[in-house]
């Protein structure tokens, strides 16, 4: 994206205007610095969390399959994905509707 002044060809004629012309360039790497950044924390958190099938789940937790569809329509616990026709949740979330199912710390 062109500046004004790299537009025209001439220097802004106000001190905000010039500020954004010489800040740009360093604005705009801090933002893909950002973004990067971003990108590999949630590469990390992809590649750490552990990811049960349905069944692990119920046994996990100690409940049958019409339960946790239960739990699932009422928010208790969601779906992390979906992979070859089979529900996956996260390992954290198994074991808070396990503390909440059974009202143990």
């Amino acid at each position: 994206m062109k500046t004004y002044s790299q537009q025209t060809g001439r220097l802004p004629h106000c001190a905000c205007c010039r500020a954004y012309v010489l800040l740009y360039p360093d604005i705009k790497r801090i933002r893909a610095d950002q973004q990067e950044i971003l990108n590999r924390i949630l590469d990390k958190l992809e590649a750490e969390t552990e990811y049960l099938t349905a069944e692990q789940t119920m046994e996990r937790v100690g409940i049958s399959e019409s339960t946790l569809l239960r739990c699932q329509h009422r928010g208790k616990i969601t779906v992390a994905k979906i992979a070859h026709r089979k529900k996956y949740f996260r390992d954290c979330d198994v074991e808070r509707l396990r503390r909440e199912y059974w009202g143990r710390e």
